[in-house]
This record gives structure tokens, sequence and C-alpha cells, in this order.
């Protein structure tokens, strides 16, 4: 049973993210997924861990998806640890350079 089956939208908004660190979710959603940001962009402290399952996503919903994961990338690094989203259909490139921005985050987290 899944923490987001009866109502995923109260779920999110009754979570006290204040001292949560760590999220990982396998998303089995795209609608999920579009709600989940919201939360992310909310509590951007936590570092999060997002997988969807091979044939959850449409075309469309891959290059969504896709989008989103440049934003992330192109944004570079900033003062928290960027999501680390992996999906069916996710370009190599992609992945290595979404890899690469987490473990810059934290080289440079460390150091300072």
């Amino acid at each position: 049973m899944s923490v987001f089956d009866f109502d995923f939208i109260i779920t999110l908004e009754n979570i006290d993210a204040s001292k949560l660190e760590c999220f990982t979710l396998h998303i089995i959603s795209f609608s999920y997924f579009l709600l989940f940001t919201r939360f992310m962009d909310k509590n951007p402290h936590v570092e999060y861990d997002l997988e969807f399952n091979d044939g959850s996503l449409s075309t469309e919903e891959t290059k969504v998806i896709e989008k989103y994961v440049q934003r992330i990338i192109d944004a570079g690094i900033t003062k928290y640890p960027p999501p680390y989203i992996t999906f069916p259909g996710q370009t190599q490139e992609q992945s290595f350079d979404l890899y690469e921005l987490l473990e810059l985050h934290y080289r440079k987290t460390h150091i300072s």
C-alpha cells in the first residue's frame, strides 16, 4: 500500500518536512509527479530521489519530465541538493549531467 493511495494532496499538505532530510519515491503516476513537484518546490532542503517505473509514462509525459530535469541541470549548483530523477527514456547524457550536478553539490558543501 502506498502512502499516497488515499488522498495524495492531503497527505502532502500534512507532512512536516522541516526535519526531513531525504525522500525516495518510486513513482507510478505522472499526475502524482506533477503534484509532488509542488512539495519539492516548497521543501528544497530535502534530498529527493525519484524513479519512474518502466512503461509508466507516455511520450508526452516523458518530454515534460525531461524538460523539468533539464531545468534542474541548467540551474546548476544551488544551496540545496538537486533532485535526482530517473525515468524510462532518459538520455544517458541527461542522467550523467544530473548525477554530476549532485556530486558537485556535495563536494562544494563538504568543502565549504
